[in-house]
């Protein structure tokens, strides 16, 4: 079964890389990135796309920044995993962005193994999200 990622990031080279790098190192699970470059796109492509299950966000995007684009995933998609990439390390955004619902947060330049550890770890939390729910705790 394919595994369905969704990365918001708005800046070209960095998303393309990323994605590149995702892909090689998710091959065996015939991982398929979805890139947006904005939050609005990216809300309209987990709208699109229910397969995805981990979604991995910038913090700082023009229109819509990352921690609005976790709310509002939160929202309307509750099974997606957010994983937040900032260039700007501070606590207090850590912080916002745990407080909106994101899985893990990784400073820019997220070596790619903290970063697919991130990914394991949410699909592994995804997975058991029913479990939870059924016992009335969260994953």
């Amino acid at each position: 079964m394919a595994l369905h990622l969704l990365l918001a990031e708005d800046e070209d080279i960095a998303a393309e890389n990323l994605a590149y790098l995702l892909e090689k190192r998710f091959k065996d699970r015939d991982l398929h990135v979805h890139l947006a470059r904005n939050g609005k796109e990216a809300l309209a492509l987990a709208d699109e796309n229910p397969g995805i299950s981990v979604a991995v966000l910038d913090v700082r995007m023009p229109g819509m920044d990352g921690i609005e684009l976790t709310h509002r995933l939160r929202q309307s998609r509750p099974d997606v995993e957010c994983i937040m990439l900032s260039g700007y390390d501070a606590p207090i955004c850590r912080m916002e962005c745990r407080r909106w619902g994101a899985r893990a947060f990784l400073a820019k330049p997220a070596e790619i193994d903290a970063l697919a550890g991130a990914i394991e770890d949410a699909l592994v939390a995804r997975a058991l999200q029913p479990v939870c729910r059924a016992e009335g705790r969260p994953a």
